[in-house]
């Protein structure tokens, strides 16, 4: 048997079950069971797998559901490159929290300054924090990866920026000049249903799931994604939506070519 602890948290419109019936489903066609599905403090998801493939479902289950990069303050070293989530709960005014490892023996957080927000993401524009969480859409569990720039290990505090590749992602969204739609809080069947029945194909490009339950809707060149929050919220009650707009980030900091 082979237990993992997802850096995935169970919330909004899904169930224990409807989890563990996505779960299994991922795991389909292999010769495998999945034994148990336990939600730990936090609403953190640990997997339980036995059978003849575990080791091959294990794999497969890490890399469609966001998965920790590091088990323990020792896996932890200057520039070390994280999977992380956001934790507004562990934000200040100065520093936005995210959380790198989930299990619970060892919950690690970590903090990313807000001048190295402001550097990587608002061109050196000396913005509050709240400003550039509503700008670039940092929500609660959004995935991010992060890379560590300073450890304490005698107080356990661990402080983190975002990595290029995390940066180029907000750089190719906002050069794309469409609107995306944060949809955090749904499985990606339950969502594309609803877009079918609300005809929605003629606004929406294409439907990213950045993990399990948190998904990226591209909207067509001129479709404004606040429109589209109503006719989904009405469908998908509790889920979180959250509007990224190039053009707002575009007139407060100008082009970024």
């Amino acid at each position: 048997m082979i237990e993992l602890v997802f850096l995935q948290r169970i919330y909004g419109r899904v169930s224990k079950r409807s989890f563990e019936e996505h779960i299994v489903q991922i795991c389909e066609k292999l010769d495998v069971e999945v034994e148990k599905v336990t939600i730990l403090a936090g609403d953190w998801v640990k997997v339980e797998v036995v059978g003849e493939d575990e080791v091959v479902a294990a794999n497969l289950l890490m890399k469609r559901v966001f998965a920790p990069t590091v088990t323990s303050w020792n896996d932890l070293h200057q520039f070390s490159v994280c999977n992380s989530r956001i934790t507004l709960g562990a934000s200040s005014k100065t520093e936005l929290g995210v959380v790198i490892h989930a299990a619970p023996s060892a919950v690690i957080h970590a903090l990313i300054p807000l001048k190295s927000l402001q550097s990587s993401l608002a061109d050196g524009r000396k913005f509050a924090l709240k400003r550039i969480i509503s700008l670039f859409g940092l929500v609660e569990d959004f995935p991010l990866e992060v890379r560590v720039i300073d450890i304490n290990r005698s107080t356990l505090q661990c402080q983190v920026e975002l990595t290029e590749n995390q940066i180029s992602i907000y750089d190719n969204w906002i050069k794309s000049r469409v609107d995306r739609l944060l949809v955090f809080g749904t499985l990606e069947k339950s969502l594309l249903r609803v877009i079918r029945r609300l005809n929605l194909n003629r606004d929406v490009i294409s439907v990213k799931s950045l993990s399990l339950l948190e998904h990226v809707l591209t909207c067509k060149l001129g479709t404004d994604a606040r429109g589209l929050i109503p006719r989904l919220g009405k469908h998908l009650p509790s889920v979180k939506l959250h509007v990224f707009s190039p053009r707002s980030i575009l007139r407060l900091i100008g082009s970024r070519d």
